[in-house]
C-alpha cells in the first residue's frame, strides 16, 4: 500500500507551487520514512524522491543568489 502512495506523494511534492503546503508535504513524508524505515523506499521512488529534492534544492539556492544580489530593502 505505501508503494502504490508514495507514487502519489512524490508527484504531488513535484507539482505544488504553494512553499508553505510544501514544507509541510516533505515534512510528513520525512515523518514516514522514519517511522517506515529507508527500506520503505524503492530503488526508482528513491531515484524520484532525489530528483525531486536536488530540484528544490537549486531552486532555493538560486532565489538566495538573487536575494544576494538585489536586496528588497
Amino acid at each position: 500500500m505505501w508503494t502504490f502512495m508514495c507514487a502519489d506523494i512524490l508527484k504531488a511534492l513535484d507539482t505544488e507551487p504553494e512553499k508553505d503546503v510544501l514544507a509541510e508535504q516533505l515534512a510528513a513524508l520525512a515523518k514516514c520514512i522514519e517511522n517506515l524505515g529507508t527500506v520503505c523506499l524503492t530503488e526508482d521512488l528513491m531515484k524520484e524522491l532525489i530528483k525531486i529534492l536536488d530540484r528544490l534544492f537549486n531552486d532555493h539556492f538560486e532565489r538566495s543568489k538573487e536575494r544576494q544580489v538585489n536586496p528588497i530593502f
